[in-house]
């Protein structure tokens, strides 16, 4: 009888022992789905928030036009964008040729803006996308002595330059830097700053004015790269002027006045240079129509 209940006993106690075992891998089991279903709602989330590579896909497609040429691994595209703003207009108050000398060279930029809406995103949501863009929105690039541009954001800009005669470019531009080619939306002025006098430059003769690329680019906007500038006084053709790209030595023939989308830029440093041509492939004189500029991808 005494063995009887040792037994009993003894298979009572493997009994509770392997139910904590199995609900401790129950517990264990529970756990680790959990975290897995936290996990994969994180995910989920971070998906709903970035555009899949399908749509990115589509997107891309969505702002490439006609191939212009590939050389060396690199591809230029004509930049189909279906924003153009024919009727944006921009005025320029200050400064102006009879500017006072300032003793400390500060100088004071008054804009004025019609038919375009600083600060807000331009309404192509494909070349938001697939390009660098500013989460600051539209703006206006200002060059002085076409130098790289200052984005401005605002209608006011006061700054001090160095003594010296000044050329200065402002048009406005999209969220993604691409500049307004509409015939009142650019302004092209000079200036003096200081004591100094330079020599008057002719704003009636063709000018060039390289605006982009610019700086750094990272991650995804490595991958389709805008290449853009501004024309004054000049038209291109295939029959008539034109202006030559050349990108890490590759030379590119574009003669159409619009963006352009560079595609296959190694990581790294490039190099970028622009030079307005006429119809024989000879320099047309200017002192902004060739100018080179370096850009780096990360």
């Amino acid at each position: 009888m005494k063995y009887l209940i040792y037994c009993g006993l003894a298979l009572s106690l493997v009994s509770c022992n392997g139910n904590k075992k199995t609900s401790e891998k129950d517990t264990m089991m529970m756990d680790s789905t959990s975290i897995k279903d936290s996990s994969m709602k994180t995910s989920m989330d971070k998906m709903a928030d970035t555009p899949d590579m399908m749509d990115m896909g589509m997107m891309e497609k969505d702002i490439l036009g006609k191939m212009v040429s590939e050389k060396g691994g690199i591809s230029i595209y004509e930049f189909n964008n279906k924003n153009e703003f024919p009727d944006a207009m921009l005025m320029m108050n200050k400064p102006d040729s009879k500017m006072p000398a300032d003793k400390d060279n500060k100088v004071m930029f008054r804009f004025g803006v019609k038919n375009y809406e600083l600060g807000m995103q331009t309404p192509n949501k494909s070349a938001a996308e697939c390009c660098n863009n500013s989460n600051k929105g539209q703006h206006i690039h200002l060059i002085l002595n076409d130098k790289p541009y200052k984005p401005l954001y605002t209608t006011d800009f006061d700054t001090t330059l160095l003594p010296g005669h000044y050329v200065a470019l402002a048009f406005v531009s999209s969220s993604y830097h691409e500049s307004i080619k509409g015939k009142d939306a650019y302004k092209l002025s000079q200036f003096n700053v200081g004591a100094a006098k330079g020599t008057d430059a002719d704003l009636k003769a063709p000018h060039l004015f390289y605006s982009r690329p610019k700086g750094t680019y990272k991650g995804k906007d490595t991958k389709n790269i805008l290449l853009d500038f501004y024309l004054v006084n000049t038209e291109l053709s295939a029959n008539g002027n034109k202006v030559m790209a050349t990108i890490n030595g590759n030379e590119f023939t574009l003669d159409r006045w619009d963006g352009y989308i560079i595609k296959g830029l190694p990581m790294g440093k490039s190099t970028i240079k622009l030079k307005l041509v006429d119809k024989s492939g000879k320099m047309i004189a200017g002192p902004y129509n060739e100018v080179s500029r370096e850009i780096t991808l990360e």
